[in-house]
């Protein structure tokens, strides 16, 4: 048997993906248990012409990662606890429940409704959250809340809860292949607000719509009350025949849970039909007449449609191409007269079958024949512009890398340039200081013969001014001694030449030592 850790009603609770804590959402919470099978189901209502729709949300223990659930307590931003106070007496005990999917839980909404409702979309950020946190007031769990501890602290993997055939019967699981195109809405939070007569927070229970139970529970002990000093005080109001009707049908669906299996109520739902079928009896004939024509119509075209297109589609291709002059365009759609001026429903040429005796083969030879032509318009059109926009593609991308060559092959000549020429430089310059080193060298040789030979040249001079001068002190003793004597002719020459040489010396040769 299925054990509910809350009432089976359920609780109030917030609930918003764990990435965006700015959108909780007001639901009702259910926890249920049932050894290895776990489930945990959030009910939201959605006000569908000035009706309350039910869209329930399944946690399954199948789709839990293992080990992954928390219960926290954690700052909330929204006002928990006026609305937990008007539920229960006393101080609540807020905390997070948090939820890691495996993937995007399972969304429930009544059979009577064809397809969602828009207001839905605003919850598709929810229900396509992975990571989910909810905040309730753990002491709904009253004695359950060792136990439910455990289950959430532990890495047990679970499987999930079968739904009975009452809460199958009812709602319709929505299918997240359609789910996934569906845009979310811009996040709103969707908390109650006040009741503009009695100035209180309006409970989740005066809001949401009645849902069957989702599983057989055996348990249903509330928390044990606080001790209170006055009476709660509740909105004076009576109600109306609308509500009595709806608190009758709620009882009649909670009573009819406490079997194991229960079975949804004939009565209602007749009713339901039979209130329908009165007041839009043109649309269900219409419906019944689009239903026995779509049965028949499939019918007949899957015995017609393959046999006339055979025999219609090589006679109007043959037909295309014999009226299509060579070297010209067979489009209509290049012709002087524009396609668009054509009348859609004219007859062509080689079909002049007026139009109150048409049958379902000439409808579909013209159908054929028009879908040819267009199909052949539409078709050479694109051959076209593919073929110009593949060959501008091309020609842009052939002149682009000739370009892109030219650049390079530019650039490698002006390197290749450069490089000879730092080469030459090279060259020139080991050449120059090689010819400099050698006029260096012989420059040195010259300077250093040069040397040798004046310093010879020096020397012999110097013996012969020495010499000479021997010669003139020699004489001028001579000439002492024979003052009175006259000079002989050599003497006087041998006395001219030693003077000139002592001339000679004084203005480039050093002077004699004496």
């Amino acid at each position: 048997m299925v054990k509910n850790f809350l009432r089976k009603k359920g609780v109030p609770a917030f609930a918003y993906p764990a990435r965006d804590a700015s959108t909780p959402w007001l639901c009702t919470l259910k926890i249920i248990n049932s050894d290895a099978q776990f489930a945990v189901s959030l009910e939201h209502s959605i006000r569908v012409d000035g009706e309350q729709q039910l869209i329930t949300l399944r946690y399954e223990g199948d789709n839990l990662m293992p080990g992954s659930m928390s219960l926290e307590d954690r700052d909330i931003k929204v006002p928990a606890e006026p609305l937990f106070g008007t539920l229960r007496q006393g101080s609540p005990e807020v905390r997070i429940l948090s939820l890691t999917l495996k993937q995007s839980c399972s969304v429930w909404y009544p059979k009577e409704y064809s397809k969602l409702d828009i207001s839905f979309h605003r919850l598709l950020t929810l229900a396509r959250a992975t990571e989910v946190c909810i905040c309730f007031d753990t002491r709904w769990l009253g004695e359950n809340t060792a136990e439910f501890q455990e289950i959430v602290r532990g890495s047990r993997e679970f499987v999930g809860v079968p739904l009975i055939p009452q809460f199958t019967n009812l709602y319709q699981k929505a299918d997240w292949q359609i789910l996934n195109f569906i845009p979310a809405a811009e996040p709103r939070a969707c908390i109650p607000s006040e009741d503009p007569v009695s100035g209180t927070i309006l409970s989740i229970e005066d809001v949401r719509a009645e849902a069957p139970p989702l599983e057989d529970v055996v348990h249903d002990n509330p928390p044990p009350y606080a001790h209170v000093l006055g009476k709660h005080s509740r909105p004076d109001f009576s109600p109306t025949p609308d509500a009595q009707d709806s608190k009758r049908a709620r009882k009649y669906s909670c009573s009819s849970s406490e079997t194991e299996h229960a079975t949804p109520a004939p009565p209602l739902r007749a009713e339901s039909t039979a209130s329908s079928t009165a007041t839009v009896p043109a649309d269900l004939f219409q419906e019944a007449v689009t239903s026995a024509v779509e049965n028949m119509l499939s019918h007949v075209l899957k015995t017609e449609l393959t046999q006339v297109v055979k025999q219609e589609l090589p006679r109007v291709v043959a037909d295309l191409f014999r009226k299509t002059p060579a070297g010209h365009s067979p489009s209509r759609c290049l012709s002087p007269a524009p396609p668009c001026s054509r009348i859609p429903n004219a007859l062509t040429n080689h079909d002049a079958t007026p139009t109150h005796n048409l049958t379902l083969s000439t409808m579909i030879k013209r159908a054929v024949t028009t879908a040819v032509h267009e199909a052949f318009d539409e078709t050479l059109h694109e051959t076209l512009d593919e073929y110009y926009n593949s060959v501008s593609i091309d020609l842009e991308e052939f002149s682009g890398d000739l370009k892109s060559d030219w650049e390079a092959s530019n650039e490698d000549h002006i390197v290749r340039c450069n490089d000879e020429l730092n080469e030459m430089e090279a060259k020139f310059n080991q050449r120059l200081v090689e010819s400099l080193d050698d006029f260096k060298a012989c420059a040195d040789e010259v300077v250093l013969a040069t040397e040798n030979r004046l310093n010879k040249l020096g020397d012999t001079i110097s013996n012969q001014a020495f010499c000479g001068r021997g010669n003139v002190l020699v004489a001028s003793k001579q000439s002492q001694r024979a003052t009175s004597l006259p000079v002989s002719r050599d003497d006087k020459e041998n006395y001219e030449g030693s003077m000139k040489w002592r001339g000679m010396k004084q203005k480039g040769a050093a002077p004699l030592v004496d």
